[in-house]
């Protein structure tokens, strides 16, 4: 009889343990799937900062705190960079958190960044050996 209780006590110890280790285990991951459409429309740059090595090889950082620019975000996959003299169109994709900006006028190349997004903020990031960028964005 105690062997016996003392089996059901320690199953019932290991089930315990079991149902906490899988609830402790859940998937802490940003939910990412939304972007697509939680991306579209217009954006307002508020900040836009970061750093780049010149000819020079010396460091030049930045963080411009303004709204004068933007981006629009269109369900169709395009898309537009403006501020108050440029217009640059491009197109756009998001897969995982990586947002591809391929500028189809303008002398840019394609852009892969980094997007998080949290209630009407986003932020995207792009980094290189040479430069880092962060803009944070609110959506209008």
């Amino acid at each position: 009889f105690k062997m016996r209780t003392f089996i059901l006590i320690g199953m019932t110890l290991l089930m315990i343990m079991l149902t906490v280790n899988f609830t402790a285990c859940s998937d802490d991951e940003e939910d990412t799937s939304s972007y697509s459409t939680d991306i579209v429309g217009v954006w307002t740059i508020v900040c836009d900062e970061g750093w780049e090595i010149d000819d020079n090889g010396e460091k030049d950082s930045w963080k411009e705190e303004d709204a004068d620019l933007f981006l629009k975000f269109y369900e169709d996959g395009t898309g537009t960079h403006a501020d108050d003299q440029d217009f640059n169109p491009f197109t756009w994709s998001i897969t995982d958190n990586k947002l591809t900006l391929n500028p189809t006028t303008s002398y840019y190349e394609k852009e892969v960044w980094n997007i998080s997004m949290k209630d009407n903020t986003m932020t995207l990031e792009i980094s290189g050996q040479d430069f880092y960028n962060k803009l944070t964005c609110k959506k209008k």
